[in-house]
């Protein structure tokens, strides 16, 4: 038995050619966490600034507006960078030398994912009129 655990210990060791760090898990979910920070500003922006949520089909103006363009700005990039995320995840394992990278898409597939999730947990008002 103990033979059979000193393999898959052997097995996993050297499927990576290189150390995975913490500082580059930390880099590669820095975008999701920054948006998702970026976006819960722009929540608490709205609720201090108009003292109750944005209604439906309104139009903000001055720094809101302005901040509500930045978050949106970087929706759809994010959005489609997890396909991005996935085919760099499985050409890395394809090549020995480069293995421990993949690990670093795939924290930032979930990291990205992760923040999607989050952002619902936004106030129903405040979420209805983002989403109009």
């Amino acid at each position: 038995m103990s033979a059979n655990v000193n393999n898959r210990q052997r097995t996993l060791r050297d499927w990576f050619d290189q150390p995975v760090t913490l500082n580059g898990l930390l880099w590669s979910v820095a975008l999701p966490v920054g948006w998702l920070a970026l976006f819960y500003a722009l929540v608490i922006h709205s609720r201090l600034s108009l003292k109750r949520w944005p209604h439906f089909g309104e139009k903000l103006d001055g720094l809101l507006r302005l901040h509500e363009a930045v978050v949106w700005l970087f929706v759809t990039p994010l959005y489609f960078s997890i396909f991005v995320a996935a085919l760099v995840f499985f050409a890395f394992l394809f090549f020995r030398q480069s293995r421990h990278l993949s690990i670093y898409a795939l924290g930032y597939a979930v990291a990205l994912l992760l923040a999607y999730a989050a952002m619902f947990l936004a106030p129903g008002p405040f979420l209805n009129w983002f989403f109009d």
